[in-house]
């Protein structure tokens, strides 16, 4: 199976800056999401998950040989944060 893969630029950019706020010492690049994308999803699997965010790919109809991958915060990462701002998740 051959197609592009497609990465949201809009919750690429939202979910590097929430990763600023709850582990600034250990801040994400948009450059490192992308290459752990294209890495990870390159033979068509459609989620990829790590400690901070998470990434969905989905094939739409009207973007033939394209898979659009959408990035979110993981449920983890957010508890995390609220432990740390002393608000129980």
């Amino acid at each position: 199976m051959s197609f592009n893969i497609e990465i949201d630029e809009y919750t690429l950019s939202e979910t590097v800056t929430a990763l600023k706020v709850i582990n600034p010492s250990r801040p994400q690049s948009a450059e490192h999401i992308k290459d752990m994308v294209r890495s990870n999803m390159w033979d068509g699997s459609t989620s990829l998950g790590t400690g901070g965010w998470e990434a969905t790919g989905y094939f739409p109809d009207h973007k033939p040989n394209t898979m659009v991958v959408r990035l979110s915060l993981s449920a983890y990462s957010v508890n995390k944060y609220l432990e740390t701002q002393g608000v129980a998740a």
